[in-house]
């Protein structure tokens, strides 16, 4: 299997067993466990289990020699992102590991989105926010003005200001960052 990995360009730690791996440094990055459940001492659910407890959040994939339905949901309850049966082929060992990476690489970038735009928010001045508010909310330029107790033309000038400090070029596109900020 190691080779299987390296070859397909992961960098790959092995463990004999359960208490080696957890006794072992954190794998600094994106990382993926590929954990054996017939494993010398603790087994492999018993693995996953214990690392739920411990808050270790790595994503795994369970490779298993009896394939039933009772420890394939096991596994999953316990965190597992897939469950493999043996034998296993290269692209049935390959295939969820590079979903998993897929996945993380889309939480990550939705991550670093979500942190633009709240870096590009927090440039905007407390008015700013509250004209941002209802402009998102639909409110046209006039009831904001009403509903703030300032003039349109000042609605305005917070409307340009907001457009040019978060780089926004239209409404919905400001309504997609503040969206993406809250979420």
């Amino acid at each position: 299997m190691r080779r299987i990995f390296e070859r397909a360009g992961y960098r790959v730690r092995c463990f004999g067993d359960a208490e080696r791996f957890l006794a072992a440094p954190r794998p600094a990055g994106r990382a993926c466990l590929i954990i054996d459940e017939k494993l010398p001492g603790m087994s492999g659910l018993e693995l996953l289990k214990k690392l739920n407890v411990r808050h270790y959040n790595v994503p795994a994939v369970m490779i298993t020699g009896r394939g039933d339905v009772r420890l394939a949901v096991q596994a999953m309850r316990a965190g597992a992102q897939d469950f493999i049966e043996k034998p296993v082929q290269e692209d049935d060992l390959l295939r969820p590991v590079k979903a998993v990476f897929a996945q993380i690489a889309g939480a990550a970038t939705q991550a670093e989105q979500k942190a633009e735009a709240v870096r590009l928010l927090s440039g905007l001045t407390e008015r700013q926010r509250a004209v941002m508010e209802l402009v998102v909310a639909g409110q046209p330029s006039k009831n904001i003005a009403m509903d703030l107790g300032i003039s349109q033309r000042t609605v305005e000038n917070h409307r340009a200001a907001m457009m040019r400090k978060t780089g926004v070029k239209s409404i919905p596109a400001l309504a997609r960052l503040a969206i993406l900020a809250a979420g």
